[in-house]
Order: C-alpha cells, then sequence, then structure tokens
C-alpha cells in the first residue's frame, strides 16, 4: 500500500492538485470561512404614507415589520398623542380620528444591542363641521322640516322630546349631546341620551327647548324646538270603567299618549261622576270613549229630546265632539226605538237619516247593515253584531270612496275615515263627521274604540295621526 501512495504523490501536477482540493474541502476550522450576519432592519408596511392628508376623524391603523435574528421588542410614539414611547410586542398599532394638524409616526425596533427604526409624516385635514341635529317633538314637530305645528301642554304635565344626531366628517362621531327645557335653565351634562322627558313650567307662556350636540373634535352644534303651555282646552272624558285596575291605567296612559302634545284635562266618570255642562263649557273639544257598559252615555237616550243633556248644549254652545265606542250610534239605554226618530239625539246631531235598509221612506238614505243583516230594523253598523272588538276595523286615513257595509249620512255629515283589515282589505266605515266639508268640523262619533282594538294597540302611530287629524278639523 505505501509503494501505491507513494506513486499517486509523484504520479504528476494534475494528481497533486485533486488531492489538495479535497484536503481543503473537509477542513471544518479553516480560518479563511466567516459566519453570515444580518444587521436588525424595521420597515412601515400600512398606515398613512409620508406627506399624506387623511380625512379628519378617519380612523388609522400602522403596521410594520421587521429583519433580525433573535427576540425583538418594539416602541412606538404619535407626535401630539403618545406622551412618550410606548413598548409592545405587536406588530400594529391602531388610533382613533385626530384633530386637523401634523403627525409623525416612529416605530423603533429593538433586538439585543441592536436598534432600528423607520417614520411617516402626515396631515390630518381640518374639521369638516359640527354635527347636524334634529329634534322631534309631539305632533309631528321638529326642529327642521316636520308638520310646524307648536306642542302644547297643560302646566306642569310631561313632555318628551326626541333627537338624532350625525358628524359631517364622514369618519366622526357624536360625542354627546346636552339640553336645556327653558331659556331660564342651565345645560346639564353631555351624555349619550336621544330622549329627554321633562315637566312642562307651571306657568302659560311659550317656551323654547334647547339642544346642543358636540363631536369628538370639540366642534358644536344647537337646534331649538318651541313649545307652549297653555289652559287646557281639550278634555277626555273617560266613560268606559275597566274591570281590571291594572287595564285602566294602561287605558289612561294610552289616550294620553295619542294626544301627547295636546293641552288636555281628564275625568273620569267611574270617581267623577257625570260631567255638567259647567264642567265641559271651558273645554273647546270634547273626547269621549264610551259603550255599552258606560255610565253616561246609556243616560243620554233616555233624556233626550224630553230634556236637555250636556253633549247638547256642549255643541250647541259652540263645542266640539268626538264620541267613539261601541254601541254610540244607538240608543243603548233602550229609551227610544232604534233606528232613531227625526228628533232624537243620534240623528241632530250625526244628521243620521232615520230610516233602514228595507224602508221605503228613501231609500238613498238607507242603513247597509254590517253583516248584510238587512231584515233587522236596528241600525246597522255601530251595532253590537260586529262582535269581538278584535275584529273592530282598522283604522286608515283614506276618505271613504263608496265600499261595502257603509254607513250613508244624511246630507248634513258625511264618513271621512275607513277601515281596513291587516291585509289591507276594506271592512267599513268607522267614523262620520258633522257639518260636512272638511273644515269646522263639529261632532266626529267613531264606531270602534282606539283601545280595545288589539290591532290599534300594535298600531299606536296610527291612532296618534288620526287623533291629530281629527284635532285639526277641530281647531287644535
Amino acid at each position: 500500500m505505501l509503494n501505491r501512495l507513494k506513486k499517486i504523490l509523484i504520479g504528476g501536477a494534475g494528481t497533486v492538485l485533486l488531492m489538495s482540493t479535497l484536503f481543503w474541502a473537509c477542513t471544518d476550522d479553516d480560518p479563511t470561512l466567516a459566519p453570515f450576519s444580518q444587521a436588525l432592519e424595521v420597515e412601515i408596511i400600512a398606515g398613512p404614507d409620508d406627506g399624506d392628508t387623511i380625512l379628519n376623524n378617519a380612523f388609522f391603523t400602522f403596521e410594520w415589520r421587521v429583519v433580525a435574528k433573535g427576540d425583538v421588542t418594539y416602541q412606538v410614539q404619535l407626535s401630539g398623542v403618545d406622551a412618550s414611547p410606548v413598548a409592545t410586542a405587536e406588530v400594529s398599532r391602531e388610533y382613533p380620528g385626530q384633530p386637523a394638524g401634523s403627525y409623525t409616526f416612529t416605530v423603533t425596533a429593538n433586538s439585543g444591542s441592536e436598534s432600528a427604526n423607520d417614520s411617516r409624516t402626515f396631515t390630518v385635514g381640518d374639521n369638516q363641521g359640527p354635527p347636524t341635529i334634529t329634534i322631534m317633538g309631539a305632533r309631528g314637530s321638529a326642529s327642521s322640516g316636520g308638520s310646524g305645528a307648536t306642542p302644547a301642554y297643560a302646566p306642569g304635565k310631561p313632555a318628551f322630546m326626541r333627537w338624532t344626531g350625525q358628524d359631517v366628517d364622514p369618519f366622526g362621531e357624536v360625542a354627546g349631546y346636552r339640553w336645556r327645557t327653558t331659556d331660564a335653565d342651565a345645560f346639564n351634562d353631555f351624555n349619550a341620551a336621544t330622549v329627554a322627558g321633562f315637566d312642562v313650567p307651571t306657568a302659560p307662556g311659550n317656551y323654547t327647548f334647547t339642544l346642543e350636540a358636540m363631536d369628538n373634535v370639540g366642534a358644536t352644534s344647537t337646534a331649538t324646538l318651541a313649545y307652549e303651555v297653555k289652559t287646557p282646552t281639550i278634555i277626555i272624558v273617560d266613560d268606559k270603567p275597566q274591570g281590571n285596575p291594572v287595564d285602566e291605567l294602561n287605558e289612561d296612559q294610552f289616550y294620553a299618549d295619542i294626544f301627547q302634545g295636546f293641552s288636555f284635562a281628564t275625568w273620569d266618570v267611574a270617581t267623577d261622576g257625570i260631567p255638567t255642562i259647567a264642567d265641559l263649557s271651558p273645554f273647546a273639544v270634547a273626547l269621549v270613549y264610551s259603550g255599552s257598559g258606560s255610565a253616561w252615555w246609556s243616560s243620554i237616550g233616555s233624556d233626550y229630546p224630553e230634556s236637555a243633556v250636556q253633549l247638547s248644549d256642549f255643541v250647541d254652545g259652540g263645542g266640539r265632539l268626538w264620541v267613539m265606542g261601541q254601541g254610540i250610534m244607538e240608543d243603548i239605554s233602550g229609551g227610544h226605538a232604534n233606528p232613531p226618530t227625526a228628533d232624537e239625539f243620534e240623528s241632530v246631531y250625526l244628521h243620521l237619516a232615520p230610516a233602514t235598509g228595507d224602508s221605503a221612506t228613501d231609500a238613498s238614505l238607507r242603513w247597509a247593515r254590517a253583516g248584510d243583516f238587512s231584515g233587522d230594523l236596528k241600525f246597522s253598523f255601530a251595532d253590537d253584531a260586529l262582535g269581538d272588538p278584535v275584529n273592530f276595523p282598522r283604522i286608515t286615513i283614506d276618505v271613504q270612496s263608496g265600499d261595502v257595509e257603509n254607513i250613508v249620512p244624511d246630507s248634513g255629515s258625511e264618513v271621512i275615515y275607513i277601515g281596513k283589515g291587516g291585509l289591507g282589505d276594506v271592512v267599513g266605515d268607522v267614523a262620520l263627521r258633522s257639518p260636512a266639508g272638511g273644515t269646522g268640523t263639529q261632532a266626529v262619533f267613531m264606531t270602534f274604540p282606539f283601545f280595545e282594538n288589539s290591532a290599534i294597540h300594535a298600531s299606536l302611530n296610527n291612532s296618534r295621526v288620526l287623533t291629530q287629524e281629527i284635532m285639526r278639523e277641530m281647531g287644535q
């Protein structure tokens, strides 16, 4: 073997070079091989660019990446926002919208003894303006737009104002609202509420509800809505006692809700007795919700015309009357014939023809009975044959144009509202007014009570709209 090795070593220049290369490649600790080394680097990869102008109030997020060996920690700072660098192990940081101005974001990466940083300078544009706000009061009133009606309240009665607001900046937000109920009051603290309930002043007069809204950079705006405090012009008479005390409370609240924004007083026949003409005469409008179980309405048929009754005296004296409830177009006392004769209360004040569907007196003034019971001489649509209140008509604000199951009034009055079922089908007339013509309405008789109709409870806005329409026709 030794002889063979000698032959290789002396075998020529090419062979010697091969062996030299072999020994170099196999040497692990050759001092000529330098170890790899990477300098620490950090780079911002997302967020406003250098020199950018961003929208006022716009949220923004910076993100960054790092090239390093070993563990890395970061410190970030947004000038004017972060008082000092903020330590973090994350690779992103979000900021809320900022006021107008110039800002610089800096991120510093630290790994062992090494440090590296990157930064961007950008501008936040000017605030485009304070929030826009709208106050909504009763009867469709509003600080801008709205019905133009001025809400009115009896002294000391509760009132409610609601509002909406939105910052004009695309990414802004309303930070809070504050309000005062009269010009003499102080503002409360800014908060997130969008409704205010309060007791109106006790002194009659004109007042202003003032609302301020502030956005998240401190810009504010103001809106106002006028309201009036005055002696009640409407009296709401409860002539339909409820068997359940809770229902009685709910009924009272229901009528207070639909008359929100009107100056009204209340009268409960069950506790206060039947009102006299002296009790009614201070008011311009009397609403009576009644029915077959009433104490007051059942007395009217037996008293009139033999003796004057309060409602006839009230109307004759210029008062406006609105009566609603099951049976209110009948003489439920049984004191007179149904249908009424020409001199009875229903004929005199409703101007209803004293004729029925099978009467030969005047076919054009006939009653077309609900359910087509044309042979029944009782007078028709308001009759209890309608049955359970859940089946009574729903209200709508459409004018009567000729449908089935109509009450046909005399020429002195007219049908003003029709009912619609849940699917939109017409189910008949629901209210008459007198005199005809659409203005100066003196009397409205409605063939169903609001509160007892479950569909009305699910549609309080419809009840309120109809109430406002009738009150307008009665000068309120």
